[in-house]
């Protein structure tokens, strides 16, 4: 009488199993998209392997390395769908450190952190594929000109949009403020104003600015552009909104004595 045995190499191990499972499948699509010539291996392996070092060095500590990782699929997101270029090759990128990190994770004993990257560099192989494969290069071109044409005529409001808060925050502050007979001139009035007006922009607009990009990074939806105002130039944006801005230029007109 003789027994077969079954040797597993996992050790009954279903994470080793797993882990192993979707590194193999990620290796193959990899190995049949680099037949088709659509990669270049060295230079991505290459140019994630130093970021891999970069990451180590910037952030000692384990979970503000996931934390970064993790919002690169905004800037993925961002160069594949909104700025000029469209670089879809973003999502390769952030398959490949998904990749990497994944091994790195797993050899450090976090096993359910390392599937849990792989799962995102599978994830980001497959973005990168659609785009390839699913739109075709004519569609692809024809849908890069009608969003340049889209985003060129609402780049001025979604600009003007995201400082609207500030601009609101302005206006109250010209009636709060305004002296019993008004201001005697548009600089003494953004004299008076400013300093309560950098207050609400560096306290409670930037705090709800960071938490919305927060939201949008958990969402995987592209964030607002970074924060910008600096309290060295906000005279002077006051006085050009004052000028350029039908409605803080009617507020201004309200508060000035002159202008009463």
């Amino acid at each position: 009488m003789y027994i077969h045995l079954v040797i597993n190499p996992f050790g009954n191990n279903p994470m080793k199993e797993l882990f192993e499972q979707i590194k193999s499948e990620f290796k193959l699509l990899i190995a049949r998209l680099d037949s088709n010539g659509t990669r270049k291996n060295e230079k991505i392996d290459q140019k994630v392997a130093q970021e891999i070092e970069d990451i180590g060095l910037k952030y000692p500590y384990p979970q503000q390395a996931r934390e970064y990782i993790k919002g690169r699929y905004t800037d993925a997101y961002f160069f594949a769908n909104i700025v000029r270029n469209y670089d879809i090759n973003s999502y390769l990128y952030w398959a490949m450190l998904n990749f990497h990190w994944g091994e790195h994770e797993w050899e450090l004993g976090q096993h359910s952190e390392g599937i849990g990257f792989m799962v995102q560099a599978t994830r980001g192989l497959w973005l990168w594929q659609g785009y390839l494969e699913g739109l075709g290069r004519r569609e692809y071109q024809e849908s890069v000109l009608q969003k340049r044409k889209i985003n060129g005529s609402e780049g001025g409001i979604e600009r003007a949009g995201r400082y609207q808060p500030v601009k609101d925050e302005l206006i109250s502050l010209l009636k709060k403020e305004m002296p019993e007979t008004g201001w005697k001139t548009k600089r003494e009035a953004v004299d008076a104003i400013e300093p309560k007006l950098w207050r609400f922009i560096d306290g409670h607009y930037r705090k709800a600015f960071d938490k919305e990009n927060i939201r949008r990074r958990k969402a995987f939806e592209p964030e607002r552009k970074p924060f910008s105002m600096v309290r060295e130039n906000l005279d002077r944006t006051i006085l050009d909104w004052s000028r350029n801005d039908e409605t803080i230029k009617a507020a201004f007109l309200q508060v000035i004595l002159k202008g009463r």
